[in-house]
């Protein structure tokens, strides 16, 4: 029997899928959304054979994070849905708690180990972890694509070039939809890069401010944000005194003073994003590169 679970995920330039592909041990459909893809990837994916599972691939032009994941949800021919990046890899039964899950559940998380081969790589691993383990933040993420009738009618933003994931979560909060953490179901990540790390977070407060300018995204106490600069401003201010009250008492105890204060800076790169995409606009000629 045909699982009914269709796994979709992103491709550019990461080579890294063809491990992915080979770490799958179930026979569930898989979609590669192709996006500008080089014809060296094109290539080695049309020299994948596989009886273990059904691959096709979709290509599409440059388009935002939430544009991929759409397509690649419509692509898929199941009922169900596992997003996952190029360069993760399944542990061994994974697939299959997921399906099982989706049993009984609308919509979950695997539990995404990240790894880390230095100090640093360890650091930028922490500032990953989420305070939820089951935060909608892909990849990981699984759900039932009726999903989407609980929720407004529509996946992901494809107007929303970063952020996506978390506009998508704050709609699954709003309607009250308990996301539940399949913590058995493991997922590896490679290690993250300083550069590309804070490159994230300057990209992540850019899709920030284009949420809230466009009343996508409701602004936090943890993230900022508002519909100009001045609300923007100020709201930042008034959350300063929570922001170092997280520091001080959630982080440091959590991670230790160094993985703090990087996620301190992490979130001060966050906010530079924010407001450069406020004055330059910068990610409307930087979409998902």
């Amino acid at each position: 029997m045909v699982p009914n679970l269709s796994l979709v995920v992103g491709v550019k330039d990461h080579f890294e899928v063809v491990k992915l592909l080979s770490s799958v041990d179930s026979n569930i459909e898989v979609i590669l959304v192709l996006n500008q893809s080089s014809d060296a990837i094109k290539k080695a994916l049309s020299n994948l054979k596989s009886t273990k599972f059904s691959l096709r691939t979709v290509e599409i032009q440059k388009s935002s994070l939430g544009m991929i994941k759409n397509i690649g949800i419509k692509e898929a021919s199941n009922d169900n849905v596992l997003l996952l990046d190029a360069d993760c890899i399944f542990a061994k039964g994974t697939i299959g708690k997921v399906i099982d899950c989706l049993k009984t559940h609308d919509i979950g998380k695997v539990n995404m180990i990240i790894e880390s081969n230095s100090w640093l790589s360890k650091i930028l691993a922490f500032n990953r972890v989420p305070i939820r383990p089951n935060a909608t933040f892909t990849p990981g993420l699984f759900f039932r694509k009726s999903i989407v009738n609980k929720i407004g009618g529509y996946y992901y933003k494809e107007d929303l070039p970063w952020r996506e994931d978390y506009e998508f979560g704050q709609r699954i909060n709003k309607n009250k939809i308990s996301v539940y953490y399949l913590d058995n179901a493991i997922v590896y990540h490679p290690p993250y890069r300083l550069f590309y790390d804070l490159k994230t977070a300057i990209r992540c407060g850019g899709g920030q401010q284009i949420g809230c300018s466009r009343g996508y995204i409701e602004p936090t106490l943890k993230w900022g944000g508002g519909p100009s600069f001045i609300s923007s401003m100020l709201y930042d201010f008034y959350r300063i005194p929570h922001v170092l009250t997280h520091l001080l008492f959630g982080d440091i105890k959590r991670f230790g003073f160094v993985a703090a204060l990087y996620k301190l800076i992490w979130k001060f790169v966050f906010s530079i994003g924010y407001y450069l995409q406020m004055f330059f606009n910068f990610l409307e000629i930087d979409k998902n590169e």
